[in-house]
């Protein structure tokens, strides 16, 4: 009864960790569709800025429309960047300050160039915890 009782229990911790590295998959591919969505309203943006720079030069004039879209592209590239570090941390990596690679956070230099990890991985500790430098 001991052996099934034992299987039972690897079979539930099993279970468990599949479901939350599901978990974690589902977040990563929300945050992966957000990025998408918020690029391509970057696009329309730049589109949109464009001819309304184009019009301007044919009329010498700067309207407010244009510093308005530039802002609103600002705040996106921010939400991007924020992001794009939720994801990272979710996938339990580091971006290596040298060859700007993605490594695991349990690295301590990285596989591709073999730069110390340390010093970024405090970097980002603290970049979390809203310290400065």
């Amino acid at each position: 009864m001991d052996f099934l009782d034992q299987v039972k229990k690897t079979a539930a911790d099993v279970a468990q960790k599949v479901g939350q590295k599901s978990g974690e998959l589902v977040e990563i591919s929300k945050i992966k569709y957000e990025v998408y969505d918020l690029n391509s309203d970057i696009k329309k943006l730049y589109t949109e800025i464009g001819k309304n720079v184009y019009a301007l030069m044919r009329r010498d004039e700067l309207p407010e429309e244009v510093s308005m879209k530039c802002e609103i592209i600002e705040a996106k590239l921010a939400k991007i960047e924020a992001l794009k570090r939720k994801e990272k941390n979710l996938k339990q990596q580091i971006t290596c300050p040298v060859c700007h690679r993605e490594c695991g956070k349990d690295d301590a230099v990285c596989p591709y160039c073999g730069a110390d990890l340390a010093v970024e991985v405090d970097a980002e500790v603290i970049a979390q915890s809203g310290e400065e430098l």
